[in-house]
């Protein structure tokens, strides 16, 4: 196994590849006079409408492999995580003189092969961001197992419950929501938006954010979690301190069994756009 320090890997880096870092890229650019902030927010903003125009066919395919809990759902589906989905799209653009970014395709399947050690290390860390961002959770055969025999003895007791989370508002009066009038569905959507965040890595969520309000003219459906998400930050609660947030989320369930409240879920239809950044040189 080779060993490079530092300074040998940037050299080795540069001298054996044929792409850039964005880091690389944001360096030459600014040298040569251009606007890096700006091109960036452009791009961000091509990369959000052409994801948005896609959304309704994005969201029909991920509803096929998430997990929903729901009356009559099984007992597995209650215990394990909600978000079950992911996709990795390559976007290409180029951009002309005037800083204008243009879309040339979208790869659903991007290539992960590698051309260069440095472009190696690049996709290595984007697959390692892109597994802790998903959150994945080790499965607990003794926690299901138990999980579904108590299911199933409620369930022929005829005292099963519905562990599904009831929205405390609609899609129309979630506009003007307050925090108070936010319940356990909206605080636990919130609260996994916001863990899921900060398993983020080198990742930048593009949306939703502040401001990206502006995007909700573009949907073809309205989104109950994206405008709950949207409100949440209008209301600058991103800046809350996870121990904020959960105790929100504590204070707005009902009481219930421990084994009740391992099983709630929630639907969550809205998307995340995340933006992969420039990795640290690995050690």
């Amino acid at each position: 196994m080779e060993c490079f320090d530092k300074a040998t890997q940037e050299t080795h880096a540069v001298g054996d590849s044929s792409k850039w870092s964005l880091r690389q890229l944001e360096e030459h650019l600014t040298a040569q006079g251009v606007d890096y902030p700006l091109l960036m927010s452009r791009i961000e903003d091509v990369i959000i409408k052409t994801l948005i125009a896609a959304e309704p066919q994005i969201v029909n395919t991920w509803h096929q492999g998430a997990n929903y809990s729901t009356a009559s759902a099984t007992a597995i589906q209650q215990v394990t995580p909600n978000q079950t989905c992911f996709e990795i799209y390559g976007f290409d653009v180029m951009v002309d003189e005037e800083l204008q970014p243009w879309l040339l395709e979208v790869n659903v399947f991007p290539s992960f092969s590698s051309s260069s050690p440095y472009d190696k290390r690049i996709k290595t860390q984007l697959i390692a961001d892109v597994f802790t961002l998903i959150g994945l959770m080790p499965y607990d055969h003794d926690t299901v197992e138990k999980t579904c025999k108590e299911e199933l003895a409620k369930r022929l007791q005829g005292s099963s419950r519905n562990l599904v989370i009831s929205r405390s508002h609609t899609v129309s009066t979630i506009r003007t929501a307050t925090f108070k009038s936010f319940g356990e569905a909206e605080w636990r959507l919130i609260l996994e938006t916001y863990e899921e965040n900060m398993r983020r890595g080198h990742f930048t969520r593009i949306f939703p954010r502040e401001g990206s309000g502006f995007y909700k003219q573009f949907f073809t459906t309205p989104r109950y979690s994206n405008l709950v998400l949207d409100r949440w930050i209008q209301l600058g609660g991103e800046i809350s301190s996870p121990c904020e947030l959960q105790s929100r989320v504590v204070s707005a369930e009902s009481p219930a069994p421990q084994s009740m409240v391992v099983g709630k879920q929630i639907a969550r239809s809205g998307l995340l756009f995340f933006w992969h950044n420039e990795i640290v040189p690995w050690p």
